[in-house]
């Protein structure tokens, strides 16, 4: 099935959501634009309002109940600078003028899954039930995803649009996160007349990052020391710095033993320095895999196959919406969706690049779903 996607209406599409800005708890004007173009083509939409932000949560009923259903996922918010972007049209290419981000990430995502609706509906293809979901707040730890009601979700399958990469490509699999913060408390002394009777939290830090190597920690696993804050005068032995840092791993076991190792660190630090020594750990979200032989990656090969797309799987360091609706009990996968030098003012999308994921969709929705047996 190769669909006749609109180029035209999808590169407009884009250029609208582009020119809306929308920094993360900030993209009420996002879903207002998102939940009427889908209301347009029949969908059932609704806002979770869940405090601090919102989700939108729209559905298209099935045509073909015996199809099963499928999620779409995406995110409403850029990173800054995202305020009065201007896009710029060069052949096929989309770009910002340089001073903002274009926010193809996520927004050539939101408007793939608008085109695919279109010419679903348009064209009276049969379809199972099509759920969307844009979520709120991705680029500042996934807030959206981890607020999302899964009540109101009924697909057991879910594919987020949320990935770089050759269009056809997939992450199957993306790490564990979890993210430290440690306090050291020393004493204060002067450092010209009475150094020893100090307890310096520097040298005590120092200590943890020579012991605690980070960057590949092996094959499954990194870690990265963030910031460090602290210290006041030269003359002052200092008695307080705080470090920040992560670690990711695609192995819980391995994760759990680098925290140890960390702990270690900190423990050998305070008793050499006389410090005290304070860890914190938080879990930033679950990691994720998807077996080489699961009916969601079928689909997707035989979607991109049908379409003249090659199809590639890959192993993602990041994280996405997909790890915390995965933990959820949703079977995902990340696609590539056509965003290039993502985080940057340099960032654009080939209109292209977004027809062919549009038309993976239209494949996958009202094709291809069908190898899973509903």
């Amino acid at each position: 099935m190769k669909p006749n996607i609109n180029r035209e209406r999808l590169a407009d599409c884009f250029t609208a959501l582009a020119h809306i800005s929308s920094p993360s708890f900030a993209e009420d004007a996002v879903f207002a634009y998102v939940r009427s173009a889908l209301e347009a083509l029949g969908c059932e939409a609704e806002l979770q309002d869940y405090g601090r932000g919102k989700n939108l949560i729209a559905y298209l009923p099935a045509t073909d109940p015996a199809l099963p259903a499928l999620a779409l996922a995406a995110h409403a918010d850029t990173v800054e600078p995202c305020a009065q972007v201007r896009v710029i049209r060069d052949g096929d290419r989309l770009s910002s003028d340089g001073t903002t981000i274009l926010g193809g990430d996520d927004k050539a995502a939101i408007a793939e899954i608008i085109e695919a609706l279109a010419v679903i509906t348009e064209n009276h293809l049969p379809h199972g039930r099509i759920e969307v979901i844009v979520t709120s707040a991705e680029e500042v730890g996934l807030v959206g995803a981890k607020h999302l009601d899964m009540a109101r979700i009924q697909a057991a399958y879910c594919l987020v649009l949320d990935s770089s990469g050759e269009i056809g490509s997939t992450a199957t699999a993306s790490p564990y996160h979890t993210e430290f913060v440690i306090e050291f408390c020393g004493k204060k002394a002067h450092a010209g007349i009475e150094p020893e009777k100090g307890a310096s939290a520097i040298a005590a830090q120092a200590q943890v990052i020579h012991d605690f190597p980070t960057g590949r920690l092996d094959a499954h696993s990194v870690a990265n020391f963030g910031s460090v804050k602290g210290g006041g005068a030269n003359n002052i032995v200092p008695d307080h710095v705080v470090l920040t840092g992560e670690i990711r791993s695609h192995d819980k076991k391995l994760l759990d033993e680098h925290c140890a190792r960390l702990l270690e660190a900190c423990r050998i630090s305070e008793e050499k320095f006389k410090t005290k020594n304070i860890l914190t750990v938080t879990p930033e979200y679950d990691g994720f895999s998807v077996a080489p032989d699961h009916p969601l990656i079928a689909v997707v090969r035989a979607a991109a196959e049908a379409c003249g797309l090659p199809f590639s799987a890959f192993v993602t360091g990041g994280g996405s919406d997909a790890n915390i609706i995965s933990a959820r009990g949703v079977s995902c996968l990340n696609l590539a969706c056509g965003m290039h030098a993502v985080h940057t003012n340099e960032e654009y999308v080939l209109i292209s690049e977004m027809e062919k994921m549009s038309a993976l969709l239209v494949s996958i929705l009202c094709g291809k779903i069908a190898l899973i047996k509903s």
